[in-house]
């Protein structure tokens, strides 16, 4: 049996709009909108185009990892609950600009940076091999919350953008996870490879503790075509309760 490999079970099988469909761990969802799940990503795609149900992609095929209902807490990731009414709080006005509280501005940039650094690093240990087309979503450096702003409104926008940018940052990293051997042992490999790599211990206890590594949260899933390059690591999905 594969690594992470899911118990064999029986296939369901569902009729929608003249086609079959299968699955090994997933129901059929209430509404199946062909057109929307083949539509075309923006360019570049905004943040809350990860959390719509679509075809697999060789681009994205980490989109099915997007957990469903996101929690911004715990230790890693609680500096990113905010609203557009709340997140004005986070907000400063020096020297007729307006900016990112310094505090709040400094924790963003190295969370980014340490969850691009465990991408790196697993997709690299795990071996998996990627479609030649593989990105990533726009960082959330990228909607320049960094930068000062004459426009509050303007600003305020850019904010809430790069906060929902660290979501398909986070299944990025799910879905790095999931490919490496063992992801869901005890003391996994990941996490000594992290710590081996340069990741502070806490940090990685904490990520393991989060909704990143935590493969019981429910999450988007995919629809499999027969297109996708990803395939021969669905068993991975499987094995991180990842509908497909």
């Amino acid at each position: 049996m594969p690594d992470n490999a899911a118990e064999p079970t029986t296939l369901k099988t569902f009729y929608c709009d003249g086609q079959i469909i299968t699955s090994p761990n997933a129901d059929l969802p209430k509404v199946v909108d062909h057109i929307a799940m083949g539509r075309m990503f923006n360019d570049p795609p905004f943040p809350g185009e990860c959390r719509e149900v679509r075809f697999s992609s060789n681009t994205y095929p980490w989109l099915g990892f997007v957990p469903k209902y996101p929690q911004w807490q715990g230790n890693l990731f609680g500096k990113l609950a905010c609203n557009k009414h709340t997140v004005r709080s986070l907000v400063e006005w020096r020297k007729h600009t307006f900016y990112l509280n310094d505090e709040v501005y400094q924790y963003w940039r190295q969370l980014e940076g340490s969850l691009v650094h465990v991408v790196n690093e697993l997709i690299v240990y795990s071996g998996v091999a990627l479609p030649l087309d593989f990105a990533k979503f726009p960082l959330p450096s990228e909607y320049n919350y960094r930068e000062g702003h004459a426009g509050l409104d303007k600003f305020i926008k850019s904010i809430m953008l790069a906060r929902d940018a660290f979501l398909p940052l986070m299944a990025l990293c799910s879905f790095a996870i999931a490919m490496t051997a063992g992801f869901r042992q005890d003391n996994p490999l990941w996490t000594q490879r992290l710590v081996q790599r340069g990741c502070h211990t806490s940090f990685v206890e904490e990520l393991e503790k989060s909704q990143v590594a935590d493969f019981s949260v429910e999450r988007i899933g995919v629809f499999i075509q027969n297109t996708w390059h990803v395939q021969p690591y669905v068993d991975r999905f499987i094995a991180a309760n990842v509908p497909v």
